[in-house]
């Protein structure tokens, strides 16, 4: 085949997975490490953002009292939409450690009430800094104040970096636009977004063609053979260029050697990838709500399982407040699901219970491959939040998390923590609480990269003690 300019272009343009691999989306050291730590003990990390807030009481058991200073019954009467926790205190001043396991899971995640040893939640860490009021994005992940533009690297690229694959990060989202690549949750450092796949097909074309026999994997390898082209192509136009653009061109030859190399890597894999590789017809395209959150699911699964990549990143809502499920019966759409009150809202039972599911599907296909001495979920950590907080209108103050897994031996499970919160009246704010940068600090402490802070101000440095979270580390 005689490859012109023009195929070149082409190809890239309306090639699946052309768009994912663009120079410069995916950091070519990331790779470089993957390739020198073959020998890495297997652990890997799955973020699951739900958007829209996550109400504290639907990670609470029944019999345990996370709000005795607040008028339950007048919280159930509440209008629509109202934020019940903005200024709700507590008598919990101190940590609050309880053995979750003696613990019947409420009715909204009740579907994990069979693996509540490999559970861990935790509740009342701060985030108010993020000003996560209608999501939070690159924030709920980056520990710093949100915006359309990262400030700094999220936690999920961070343990990447400690995690090195193939795909370092495989970011997954669903907020209903058409866009199949858009960005919101998570970043490599200031100003550089992570692309995050909208289309399961698109993930699956991107990652397991290669593996397919006829067009698919042609696809792939012609797709290959033009980086390779443009790349040789880049070094000879490099040496056309006057010193003062080398620099940029620079960082656009590297990224294009990055992109060749994750290629020819997949290549080498193609029969690992043949294993688990979902059919591709049973994938939804992008556009529908439920089943491609599902076949999200599914990718995401294959992908683990065949050791494309340690860290995935899904995202309902992108860390916005988009989002449908009406294929569940949901029928409050978008912005509006969050004006509805959590608590009492029958719609939200059903979207909290199908996340729950969605997990439970996770821990059940990573129980099923052996791995080591035991199995793939026993090197792996599942981390359920919102990119919103405890609420769609949230302060941030009482940020819930649920950890399911214990990576690795390294994190401890079976366990209900809940960390002081911040009095209403914030005459004495701040005090003896922790915040979600710490807990980020605890996942790297766990990754095997400990750092005493994880993206703190200078000032929050100056109220919170440095390092991990005791409560959570093995």
């Amino acid at each position: 085949m005689t490859i012109t300019r023009r195929s070149v272009l082409k190809g890239i343009t309306l090639g699946t997975g052309g768009a994912y691999f663009a120079p410069g989306l995916l950091p070519s050291n990331v790779f470089a490490e993957a390739n020198s730590s073959a020998e890495r003990s297997p652990r890997r990390v799955v973020f699951f953002l739900q958007n829209h807030g996550f109400d504290p009481r639907h990670a609470t058991p029944e019999d345990i009292d996370i709000s005795s200073t607040l008028d339950i019954d007048s919280i159930e009467h509440k209008p629509e939409g109202t934020n019940v926790w903005r200024n709700a205190g507590t008598t919990i001043d101190r940590v609050v450690d309880t053995d979750l396991r003696s613990h019947k899971l409420p009715k909204f995640i009740e579907p994990l009430e069979a693996y509540k040893d490999k559970l861990t939640i935790i509740q009342g860490l701060d985030g108010h800094h993020v000003g996560p009021f209608h999501g939070a994005p690159f924030g709920a992940l980056g520990g710093y104040r949100k915006g359309k533009i990262p400030r700094a690297e999220t936690i999920d690229c961070a343990i990447a970096r400690a995690l090195p694959a193939v795909v370092p990060v495989l970011a997954l989202a669903l907020n209903g636009y058409e866009s199949k690549i858009i960005t919101g949750s998570s970043a490599w450092g200031q100003g550089k977004p992570v692309p995050m796949m909208q289309s399961p097909r698109d993930v699956h074309d991107s990652i397991f063609s290669v593996a397919e026999k006829g067009e698919g994997r042609d696809a792939f390898e012609l797709e290959t053979e033009l980086y390779e082209f443009l790349q040789d192509d880049a070094h000879k136009l490099a040496d056309q260029l006057p010193p003062s653009e080398l620099a940029k061109f620079g960082s656009f030859t590297e990224g294009l050697q990055g992109v060749t190399a994750r290629r020819r890597r997949l290549s080498a894999m193609s029969e690992t990838l043949a294993r688990f590789a979902p059919k591709r017809e049973e994938l939804a395209n992008a556009g529908r709500d439920t089943t491609s959150w599902e076949a999200h699911v599914k990718n995401t699964i294959a992908v683990l399982k065949s050791g494309v990549t340690n860290v995935v990143t899904m995202a309902a809502g992108a860390c916005q407040a988009g989002g449908s499920w009406t294929d569940l019966g949901i029928e409050t759409r978008g912005h509006a699901l969050g004006h509805t009150n959590q608590l009492g809202n029958p719609e939200w039972l059903t979207l909290r219970r199908f996340n729950a599911q969605l997990l439970v599907r996770i821990i059940k296909a990573l129980e099923a491959e052996p791995e080591g001495r035991g199995t793939m979920m026993d090197n792996t950590l599942l981390v359920y939040t919102s990119c919103h907080g405890e609420t769609h209108h949230s302060r941030g103050n009482r940020w819930p998390y649920i950890l399911i897994g214990s990576f690795g031996g390294r994190i401890r499970t079976g366990r209900h923590i809940h960390y002081p919160v911040t009095p209403p009246d914030r005459k004495q704010p701040y005090q003896n609480i922790r915040t979600i940068n710490a807990f980020f600090a605890t996942l790297l402490h766990a990754a095997g990269r400990p750092v005493d802070y994880f993206n703190h101000l200078p000032h929050m440095q100056d109220i919170e003690p440095p390092g991990p979270l005791p409560e959570l580390l093995v």
